[in-house]
């Protein structure tokens, strides 16, 4: 299948490419998308009025994607994404079949669209790369990657991250507030999710990546380290 097959019409994309350089840039206020504006502007990491200020993230390191010609290509169920790199508007890819999968390597300052269900979502060594998906039966993994943009509309069960930095999760739905966020070796990550009310602007956590850890009554224990 060409990536013209599975690129949408150029009347959508340009919408979707200032939606996901706000994910990367943050450029908008945060605030609870309707159902029609999730599809089309993802929201910007802004800490709240009276939240408690993370720590001054760490320099994030940069990747050094490799490179060759540019992939998009489906070849049995799975999705492949590679050496995209300084593309203007996002590439869109619509999923047929929930077995399906996509992986994102190599990728650099672009932005991909995934429409429909999906089983799991790779991003492997990517910098400035934003991601909107769908529902996502399994996992959306994060490896050795920086400044990543990951919006969820619907329903996901994980979100993994491996040795990466400075990565924005924003929640979309009530659905999505059910995900489990794993993180190793990683800095500079924040969650966003809706408010209570769909009025209520969204609310920003900073994951921790900082940890304490003593022997108590013969037993480890190790606790986050808040910034206050």
């Amino acid at each position: 299948m060409s990536g013209s097959d599975a690129s949408s019409d150029a009347g959508g994309t340009s919408a979707h490419a200032a939606a996901l350089d706000a994910i990367r840039t943050g450029g908008h206020n945060l605030r609870h998308l309707t159902k029609e504006e999730r599809k089309q502007k993802p929201v910007s990491s802004v800490v709240p009025a009276g939240a408690k200020p993370a720590a001054a993230p760490k320099k994030e390191k940069e990747v050094k994607a490799a490179s060759g010609p540019p992939e998009l290509k489906l070849d049995n169920n799975k999705w492949t994404v590679r050496f995209q790199q300084s593309k203007p508007d996002p590439i869109t890819i619509k999923i047929t079949d929930i077995k399906q999968s996509v992986t994102i390597n190599d990728c650099k300052k672009c932005s991909v669209i995934i429409l429909g269900k999906l089983t799991n979502i790779s991003v492997v060594n990517c910098s400035e790369v934003g991601v909107i998906f769908d529902d996502i039966i399994a996992t959306v993994e994060g490896v050795r990657s920086t400044k990543l943009g990951l919006q969820a509309n619907g329903k996901i069960a994980q979100i993994a991250l491996d040795k990466c930095s400075g990565v924005d999760i924003f929640i979309q739905s009530n659905v999505g507030k059910e995900v489990e966020i794993v993180s190793s070796l990683c800095d500079s990550l924040n969650v966003n999710y809706p408010g209570a009310m769909p009025e209520d602007d969204p609310i920003e956590f900073p994951i921790p990546s900082q940890f304490t850890s003593n022997i108590l009554n013969g037993k480890l224990n190790t606790h986050p380290v808040e910034h206050v």
